[in-house]
């Protein structure tokens, strides 16, 4: 919701929190290198991301992965 409204602080600190609950909570991994990247932190939405894809792979889940790795080579083709 924080984030639909522009809160990208109060997304990540809530994000944040989730993740000290459940380090490897997929959605919350991927919403909160979202709200990285919209907050311009790109290296913080990449390595985000990359635990997240961690996840997917591990879910066997090919497309979401596929998607997932356009997101992170946008901001960083490396």
């Amino acid at each position: 919701v924080y984030l639909r409204y522009g809160k990208r602080a109060q997304a990540i600190q809530s994000l944040r929190s989730v993740l000290d609950q459940d380090p490897n909570h997929r959605a919350a991994l991927e919403k909160l290198g979202e709200a990285y990247a919209d907050d311009g932190q790109t290296a913080e939405a990449v390595a985000t991301w990359l635990r997240a894809a961690e996840q997917i792979q591990r879910s066997g889940d090919a497309q979401a992965l596929a998607v997932l790795r356009d997101r992170i080579a946008t901001l960083d083709p490396k």
